[in-house]
């Protein structure tokens, strides 16, 4: 009987016990989803209100060719540059001649005589001391590593280092300038099949996106790892918009972060650099210059530039009739409900 009692007493205790245990579990756990909720929630709101800074436009590009010829222009001498000195008229000499009379010497150049050598020998003296052409306080602030001047994959071998605007330099070689009024209609030439983008980092495939079928609807498959290019959109080198689209990140489904670096450009832009995206197609190069950059809500997003240029005049400036490029990734990250859209135009074929 006393340990029936007892076992009643410790099956009551370890009851409660675990409802005790299993209340502060989740009242912790409701804790801290509900502080990772709000933390999520102010870091959308932050995510959103600086994807203004991904809106920008700049100048149109020009067409890409040789630069004119610059004539040699020999430096003037001093000779040249200086104005020509006045000359004086002397009066006639009167020399003695044979005759009785004496003859007139006819008017002879003038000349400078030089001016008097100084023999004195020179005062020699000590040399001024040369201060440091660098502060102290600027060298403590050096590192050690190359920092900004070299990518940090290249600080172990800098002497292999190429500048970008070198790798830009030598990538737009041999590219003539396309003729904006023959343009290859919709549907003529090869898709796209790779994609290079040195500013970002970005050498990769172009590979044509499936229509998926999900029961009540359809949508396009997500690229895997690669650069997707939307079929019923145009091929580089025709009238229209070639539509290429690419992960920012992909944590979950694991498909690659291909335009992890595409809200770069802005910024790079607005620092005057040029932007150049070489597209492969059917054995010929095209090359884009990249010219704006803006953000459209995932609702509002079509492929139809002209629809965004209504949408989004101050920064879509491209002409819709022309040969022009999209290059398009989710943003902002971890939230993903708008779309970042990098346009240019063709340049260059090779």
């Amino acid at each position: 009987m006393d340990a029936g009692y007892d076992y009643l007493l410790v099956r009551s205790t370890l009851q409660h016990k675990f409802i005790r245990a299993s209340a502060i579990f989740l009242l912790v756990t409701g804790a801290v989803l509900l502080s990772a909720g709000i933390a999520y929630f102010i870091y959308a709101g932050k995510a959103r209100s600086d994807l203004d800074e991904l809106n920008v436009a700049i100048t149109p590009a020009e067409p890409v060719g040789p630069p004119a010829p610059v004539q040699p222009k020999s430096p003037a001498t001093s000779a040249e540059t200086a104005s020509p000195p006045v000359q004086q008229s002397q009066p006639p000499v009167s020399v003695p001649a044979t005759g009785s009379e004496p003859a007139v010497a006819p008017l002879l150049p003038r000349v400078d005589l030089p001016a008097p050598v100084d023999t004195t020998p020179p005062l020699v003296t000590e040399p001024e001391p040369v201060g440091p052409l660098v502060t102290t306080l600027a060298i403590s602030d050096r590192t050690l590593y190359p920092a900004e001047a070299v990518t940090p994959s290249y600080w172990g071998s800098p002497l292999e280092y190429e500048s970008l605007s070198y790798v830009e330099a030598t990538m737009i070689e041999g590219f003539l300038p396309v003729d904006r009024s023959s343009f290859a209609p919709t549907g003529t030439l090869a898709p796209p099949t790779g994609i290079h983008i040195p500013s970002i980092g970005v050498e990769t495939q172009i590979e044509a996106l499936q229509i998926l079928d999900l029961g009540d609807s359809r949508a396009y498959e997500t690229p895997k790892h690669v650069v997707g290019h939307i079929p019923e959109s145009s091929n580089p080198g025709e009238v229209g918009s070639v539509w290429l689209f690419g992960h920012l990140e992909s944590p979950i489904a694991g498909e690659g972060n291909i335009f992890y670096n595409l809200p770069k450009i802005p910024d790079i832009l607005r620092q005057g650099k040029a932007v150049y995206t070489v597209v492969e197609s059917g054995g010929t190069d095209y090359l884009y210059r990249i010219t704006e950059a803006f953000v459209v809500h995932a609702d509002d997003l079509r492929m139809d530039y002209s629809y965004l240029k209504n949408l989004k005049p101050e920064y879509a400036h491209l002409d819709p009739g022309g040969s022009n490029i999209h290059l398009v990734a989710c943003v902002p990250r971890l939230v993903y409900d708008s779309r970042l859209v990098v346009s240019g135009e063709l340049v260059g074929i090779r």
